[in-house]
């Protein structure tokens, strides 16, 4: 048995699976194991008839034409068995993967460089010191309030074109961020950098998912986007350091400009297009001559909304009222903790009151109406259905308080060096280069082991070890000089989010259907941003409050206050002190954000399972597995995914299936994107139960 990729069991999402056996010719919607529900019993007498004795090369050839491929990709194309479309050569599955991990790695890249550059950024633009912060903090504001729109209006346009445009635009206005001449410019044009790359993360989702099947290529392409955040942060703070302290910061930006100009171009050749919406029309005829009405009903509104104009489809399958509630609730939040990361007495403001309590009302306002939407089986963003599923939730969760933790680490640790250890730019920048290392091996080496590992280890173990760099950092004193301390801290901060990144993409992705995956991107991107807005401002809180009320500081020391870029002379000791203490306070706080991150994915992916194949000459099977089983023959049955239960364990010697009990799902049925889940549902589970009956 070879491993092909190790998911978590999405019982939760998608019901219990265990084994997943995909006919040759199948070549249904773009559901996949966590869209589909499994739904129907069959008795051990049919069990045995569709696994019995193990295949000779005729018994497992297909019938008719029917072509030897394997499982589909989301997009319905024909993959090899390790996920890579069959129609796509391996130099160009290549630069697809390397054109968008290279925006995801210039995105972050950007905000490496601001961070070490921006004293000298606001003196070159002039720039007040009561905006200091907003360049940086306009770009995360801006994203994550576009986020969730361009998330679910990629599925209705189509992927590549958003991706290209929002790559476009990023190209242009960062090279619009070099040139730069007034502070307005620069926090005009860093905004309209976050709207950018709003249009092209949760599009990059729909890319990879939509471009390569299940397996090894998902994985892998996962993995180095993963790897593009972290890597590009660390080598933009490396970069940033070098040119602000020789040819200047505006080089930097030149760079990146150039470089995403040159992704843009490309993306126009490589990116695989949308697959045509009339493809399988004549296999959906066949499901409603022999479904349910149900079913016909499902497949006749799925044509109908294919069939309408561009402009109707985004009027009426976007749910535009829950989109611009959970954004505006997530701008609220972003901006409120954007302005107290600055000065936290700025808490106690009217207007940030005001916002703070908008954003809260929104959230069960949101709740609401999605709520609503689902009882009337319209378009809903993220449907309330979905957080009943610990596999999601807890994903979701982990994903929020691992963000929060890892921008709030780095941009802490930055101002530790700078302003504790009193280093230059350049030399800060030089010690988060374990991170950049660490980061990339950890990020392949993911995309290897997601295949043969369950998740929940994977998760779970790196979140223990990434739990040590906060807690290094709390504990580190000046006296130790960086390898006996802060080294640490650096080569274990990026293990986990790098995991989680791959995983988390994973299972997301899964719980939506596969017309719904730039949307599912939107969500993973948006839980992380939001996470990384409150991460910052609770801890720039805390560590403010600590440094001011310190016995010996006398009211001074603001622990937020920007490092100047170039050495000081050393402060009074009370200062000093006052503001490693808050320091201290807010790398100890990251730790208890970081501690929880284990005990939610141990618990939330208790189910966890890994997805193997088994290649029987012509005939590929699937399966979710806790245990070893023994599958020695299935019938191929054309359009029916055969399941064996997974609560059954089996020695891994057996040939009987006295105890395996077998379901059945019908995944040839499409349905409209944004249909609820229980009539999705029910289409399926009418035309399964249709068929298993004539099987009987």
């Amino acid at each position: 048995m070879t491993a092909l990729a190790a998911v978590p069991d999405l019982q939760d999402a998608a019901g219990p699976s265990t084994t997943t056996v995909h006919s040759p010719n199948y070549s249904g919607s773009p559901a996949d194991i966590s869209s589909s529900p499994t739904t129907r019993a069959v008795s051990r007498n049919t069990a045995r008839q569709t696994a019995s004795a193990p295949p000779n090369h005729a018994e497992s050839s297909p019938p008719g034409n029917a072509s030897p491929t394997g499982p589909p990709s989301p997009s319905g194309n024909n993959v090899s068995p390790h996920g890579r479309h069959q129609g796509m050569s391996k130099l160009r599955a290549c630069l697809v993967i390397a054109t968008l991990s290279g925006v995801s790695f210039l995105n972050t890249m950007g905000s490496g460089i601001l961070t070490v550059s921006l004293p000298t950024m606001a003196r070159d633009v002039r720039l007040d010191d009561s905006l200091l912060l907003w360049p940086a903090s306009v770009y995360s504001l801006a994203a994550g309030c576009t986020l969730l729109v361009f998330g679910a209006v990629g599925d209705i346009i189509g992927p590549k074109r958003v991706w290209i445009t929002g790559a476009c635009l990023y190209a242009a206005f960062t090279l619009g961020v070099g040139r730069s001449a007034t502070g307005s410019q620069l926090i005009a044009f860093r905004s309209v950098l976050g709207v950018s790359i709003a249009m092209c993360l949760p599009t990059a989702v729909s890319l990879t998912t939509n471009g390569f099947g299940a397996g090894r290529w998902r994985n892998m392409a996962f993995a180095f986007q993963g790897m593009g955040q972290p890597l590009g942060y660390s080598t933009g703070l490396i970069l940033g350091g070098i040119f602000t302290d020789t040819v200047g910061w505006r080089f930097g930006f030149y760079i990146s400009g150039g470089i995403n100009a040159v992704l843009a171009i490309c993306a126009l050749v490589v990116l695989p297009s949308p697959p045509r919406h009339d493809e399988g029309d004549g296999e959906q005829r066949e499901v409603e001559e022999e479904a349910t009405d149900a079913t016909v009903a499902a497949a006749a509104v799925n044509r109908s909304s294919r069939s309408r104009p561009l402009i109707s489809r985004l009027a009426h399958d976007v749910d535009w009222t829950g989109t611009l509630a959970i954004s505006a609730s997530m701008g609220f939040l972003s901006y409120v903790f954007s302005v107290v990361s600055k000065d936290y007495d700025r808490m106690a403001a009217p207007q940030n009151i005001a916002l703070l309590v908008a954003a809260a009302l929104l959230l069960p306002t949101f709740t609401l109406w999605v709520g609503r939407q689902e009882r009337l089986d319209r378009p809903a963003l993220i449907p309330n259905s979905l957080w009943r599923k610990a596999a999601f939730s807890s994903t979701c969760a982990a994903v929020f308080f691992t963000w929060a933790v890892f921008n709030a680490f780095q941009y802490f640790s930055a101002l530790y060096f700078e302003r504790i250890e009193h280093i230059t730019a350049l030399q800060t920048s030089l010690r988060f280069l374990p991170m950049v290392l660490v980061g990339a091996a950890t990020n392949i080496v993911t995309g290897y082991l997601v295949e043969t590992v369950e998740v929940r280890w994977l998760v779970v173990v790196s979140a223990i070890f990434s739990l040590f760099s906060p807690l290094i950092m709390a504990l580190v004193r000046p006296g130790w000089g960086y390898w006996k301390g802060a080294f640490f801290a650096m080569l274990l901060s990026p293990l986990h989010p790098d995991v989680l990144f791959t995983v988390s993409n994973l299972i997301i992705s899964r719980v939506y259907d596969g017309r719904s995956q730039s949307l599912a991107g939107a969500v993973f991107n948006a839980v992380s941003q939001v996470g990384n807005s409150v991460g910052l401002g609770l801890t720039a809180v805390v560590s403010s409050a600590v440094a001011r009320s310190y016995h010996g500081s006398g009211g001074v020391g603001n622990a937020m206050d920007p490092p100047t870029g170039r050495p000081q002379h050393l402060p009074s000791s009370p200062t000093v002190e006052a503001t490693l203490a808050g320091y201290h306070a807010a790398f100890w706080l990251m730790f208890g954000a970081a501690a929880l991150v284990p005990v939610i994915t141990f618990l939330g992916l208790r189910r966890g399972g890994k997805l193997w194949f088994v290649m029987f000459d012509n005939i590929v099977w699937f399966a979710i597995e806790d245990v070893p089983l023994r599958l020695r023959r299935f019938k191929v049955v054309k359009k029916l995914v055969v399941l064996c239960a997974r609560e059954v364990p089996l020695p891994a010697d057996s040939v009987e299936f006295n105890d395996v009990e077998f379901k059945a799902e019908w995944r040839d049925v499409s349905v409209p994107t944004g249909t609820a889940p229980a009539v999705a549902n029910s289409a399926r589970r009418a035309a399964a139960e249709k068929y298993m009956s004539v099987m009987r």
